[in-house]
């Protein structure tokens, strides 16, 4: 008897097995920076880490703790450490606020103990690619508003009071 030809034994390619949610948006969020040309590197965690005009931004899609456990795409970016004098640091907390409520898309500004943050958060099961490039330049471009090394219009807003 004769041998089959290799090809005829070879077995067909199966499907390709389809991509997390996860995965698919930090494919998502790589193609949104090197199409608008920002180098990334990529760190043990998955944050995507990027420079801006004030210091380093920091992107990622991270599990959220909660009822579900839903994934969020989170950019943040920081702007400035936050004052020490308490009549320095309560100025400051109100230009935020009053900031916050004029701000159009995703971005938004935030603290933590010791900085000042522009974060842009969303849902991953709610967005699609062109979202991802919208929460990471809306991310960007407010803390390049508000950077004090940009406009300035935190820094400046709260000193004048």
């Amino acid at each position: 008897m004769a041998k089959r030809p290799a090809s005829a034994s070879k077995r067909k390619a199966g499907k390709a097995k389809p991509l997390s949610l996860r995965t698919r948006v930090q494919h998502d969020v790589d193609r949104a920076l090197a199409a608008a040309g920002i180098p990334a590197a990529i760190d043990a965690d998955g944050w995507r880490w990027m420079q801006n005009p004030s210091g380093n931004g920091l992107i990622g899609v991270v599990a959220v703790l909660g009822e579900r456990g839903d994934l969020t795409l989170r950019a943040v970016a920081p702007i400035m450490p936050l004052p020490k004098a308490p009549g320095a640091l309560l100025r400051l907390l109100k230009k935020i606020a009053a900031l916050n409520y004029d701000v159009v898309g995703h971005g938004r500004l935030a603290i933590d103990s010791r900085t000042v943050w522009s974060v842009a958060a969303q849902h991953v099961s709610d967005i699609g690619p062109d979202d991802v490039a919208a929460c990471i330049f809306d991310c960007l471009w407010l803390a390049q508003a508000t950077s004090p090394k940009g406009s300035g219009r935190i820094t400046s807003a709260a000193s004048k009071r």
